[in-house]
């Protein structure tokens, strides 16, 4: 339990426990699109001459371009929605009334 309080009170910590939990947050496309990411990354040669070059470029590659990938996602699906639910507003327009 005093471990805990002792790593809760460090601010570094917080922070760094914030970070990985954005990170676990969104990042379940990487699940999908990690081959395609990778194979993506591998394309770039300057990440080829230096392995610690080429794991720090391919870990960031696979978070964000999975974060990249759920942005994306939710702006199309939030489009499709606005779109549908003005589509529903019109149709609601041209339906006449119970006298009309």
């Amino acid at each position: 339990y005093s471990l805990v309080q002792f790593i809760k009170n460090i601010g570094v910590m917080e922070r760094l426990i914030g970070a990985m939990s954005y990170i676990g947050k969104h990042t379940l496309f990487i699940f999908m699109f990690h081959l395609f990411c990778l194979q993506k990354a591998q394309q770039w040669s300057f990440l080829k001459d230096d392995i610690w070059l080429m794991r720090i470029g391919y870990f960031f590659v696979m978070i964000a371009g999975s974060i990249f990938i759920e942005y994306i996602y939710n702006k199309i699906k939030n489009l499709i929605s606005d779109i549908e639910a003005l589509q529903a507003k019109i149709e609601n327009r041209r339906k006449p009334g119970i006298f009309g």
